[in-house]
């Protein structure tokens, strides 16, 4: 798409939501269930307030016949706008809106009001009435910190790209998981190829992106107003434009959906109310219309076209609905770590007091001495600055641990345990696979081999061979991560070793998955880069899998011959496997220095 047709795009996209009120997304709304248009507030709220100061609506009998809107101009009032409606004049009434200055009636509960400027939709300015008293436990909260993905209704209409709603540890509340939208390996939401540096292709093809996630069903209280106050850290794609257009593209959209009214409306969009970009923040936004009513939330992520999406996402940190009162308007005084906030309740003019640490989701200790700082590591190194923990993380070699995380044996000494798959199954054929075997080992007597079982070559005359194997899952270090294996491997590469192998002849890769997911796996390695070949000797290789840190992953190992010729060579042998954090490299002359072993 062009930039002019983008620019048309979002013209009609800025125009439809003006003239109708409708969100850009409702496509996306339909695949959670949500209906066009909403229908009338209703349900268990009380009814019993005060009529809003209107004029007079013309007399029925006299209506006045019109052709366009300018014909209606003469109903214009104060809060009123005349329209065209099927050759006759009719009347609407701006939203919340007052003719003077003063207390004023709103259109729902739990809400007082004042009119500071007269005469404009939204001038009749809301405040929540609140109780004294809070409820202690909220309505509703969703903690991505110990909560799981079945605990959230997820739609995604292409879910065969990697980029989805999941949970992840790359941002999180004071260090811990958030729900993420975005690809399950890299840190963006670029739906298109991408490299083991996370950078899209050349000249790769994107899609637009659509997900969506409902809560499950909740009642918000009868007797008093109820809030969504949700945490997000955003990375999109730049909220202007050139000729100073307000983007209308990429956007998150949170709504209530009513059980048993079957009917959705849009509470707060990122679209009309942006929020600072690259840090966490608080949004409230207020629930009290559907007062006593059981509801859903839904929240949609999309961004309309597969352009200038390689940003990193949406971070969704915690979502607690709850039952404020007077004292949350009230911030109390700052300490070290925490400090108050004061943020708007969206749909009102009100605003409450939230807490949070200094930064805000930032993990924060306090200390009055070095003594209260505690390490999780050797390698850390704590300090007690102006009543606040510090630590500083440096590997050295002194006190550097591997932190080995390999589910299994790396040798493979041992049959292998539950876990492991093979795609195909192992058979009792003949053509070549991966299996344990004797004929070559680096460390012990036993190796992961891919050939004829019991023979010296990768496949039988007139046969290919090719077969993947996963491991058991594993959780990947966090710092400094890499695998590391013992490889011997003999192709028909070995008369003339080459990096370039477009048809993946006799080629040897390595993958990872993440379990459960229905993404495909990231290559990471591929035999290409030692030639094809290791010329009749073990050596060592080391991949980082520092696109994975924290992660919990399987390892998958592919050969494939391609084809059905000069299949003669004895194969691939995998060795002394481990999967640990990567520690400096120590001094050879130190007697305890094991670098030029094998690892």
């Amino acid at each position: 798409m062009t930039f002019f047709c983008r620019l048309l795009v979002q013209a009609v996209v800025v125009a439809i939501a003006a003239s109708a009120g409708s969100s850009c997304v409702d496509a996306i709304r339909d695949l959670i269930g949500a209906p066009d248009s909403p229908a009338p507030l209703g349900g268990d709220a009380p009814t019993d307030l005060p009529t809003p100061e209107l004029p007079e609506l013309p007399d029925s009998d006299a209506a006045q016949p019109c052709t366009e809107a300018a014909d209606c101009l003469s109903l214009d009032d104060c809060c009123t706008r005349g329209f065209c409606y099927q050759g006759t004049c009719q009347l609407t009434w701006l939203p919340d809106c007052c003719t003077q200055q003063g207390s004023c009636a709103v259109s729902a509960p739990f809400y007082s009001a004042y009119c500071d400027t007269p005469c404009g939709e939204g001038s009749c300015v809301k405040s929540l009435v609140l109780p004294e008293s809070c409820e202690a436990e909220p309505a509703y909260r969703f903690d991505p910190a110990v909560a799981s993905l079945t605990d959230l209704i997820v739609t995604d209409p292409a879910p065969d790209d990697t980029v989805s709603w999941q949970l992840s540890t790359r941002r999180g509340l004071e260090g811990r998981r958030s729900l993420y939208a975005g690809d399950v390996r890299c840190p963006t939401y670029h739906t298109g190829p991408l490299d083991a540096a996370c950078e899209p292709t050349p000249s790769a093809i994107a899609s637009p992106v659509e997900l969506a996630f409902s809560t499950q069903p909740f009642t918000l209280a009868a007797d008093r107003p109820s809030v969504l106050r949700v945490w997000l850290w955003l990375d999109l794609e730049d909220t202007q434009r050139a000729g100073g257009l307000t983007n209308a593209f990429d956007g998150l959209e949170i709504g209530v959906r009513r059980t048993a009214a079957s009917y959705t409306r849009t509470v707060w969009s990122t679209r009309e109310a942006p929020v600072e970009q690259g840090a966490w923040v608080p949004v409230i936004v207020d629930l009290s219309q559907d007062a006593g009513v059981e509801v859903t939330l839904w929240f949609i992520f999309s961004t309309l076209d597969g352009l200038d999406n390689h940003h990193e996402g949406v971070y969704v940190g915690s979502i607690e609905v709850l039952t404020p009162c007077v004292g949350d308007r009230t911030c109390p005084l700052d300490s070290v770590c925490v400090r108050g906030l004061r943020v708007p309740v969206a749909g009102t003019g009100d605003d409450l007091c939230v807490q949070s640490s200094d930064p805000p989701g930032e993990p924060c200790q306090p200390c009055e001495s070095v003594d209260e700082c505690v390490t999780v590591d050797a390698c850390d190194t704590a300090a007690c600055a102006q009543g606040r923990c510090l630590t500083v993380r440096e590997l050295t070699p002194e006190c550097c641990t591997p932190d080995e995380r390999w589910p299994e044996p790396p040798s493979f000494e041992s049959v292998q345990g539950e876990g492991w798959i093979y795609d195909p199954p192992i058979s009792e054929s003949t053509s070549g696979q991966w299996h344990r075997s004797q004929q070559r080992a680096f460390d012990g007597a036993w190796s992961l081999r891919f050939g004829v079982p019991g023979e010296v070559v990768t496949a039988l005359p007139g046969q290919s061979g090719e077969q993947l194997v996963w491991s058991p899952p594993f959780t990947v270090p966090d710092d400094q991560p890499v695998l590391r294996f013992a490889l011997w491997l003999a192709t028909e590469w070995d008369a003339a070793p080459s990096a370039s192998n477009p048809l993946g002849l006799d080629r040897l890769s390595l993958r990872v998955g993440l379990p459960g997911a229905s993404t495909p796996p990231a290559e990471i390695w591929g035999s290409e880069l030692l030639g094809g070949t290791t010329q009749g000797a073990w050596v060592a290789v080391e991949v980082s899998l520092a696109l994975f840190a924290g992660l919990e992953v399987t390892l998958g190992v592919h050969f494939s011959t391609a084809d059905e010729a000069v299949n003669d060579s004895e194969g691939a042998y995998l060795d002394s496997v481990s999967v640990v954090r990567r520690c400096p490299a120590c001094d050879p002359d130190d007697p305890g220095c094991d670098e030029g072993r094998l690892r």
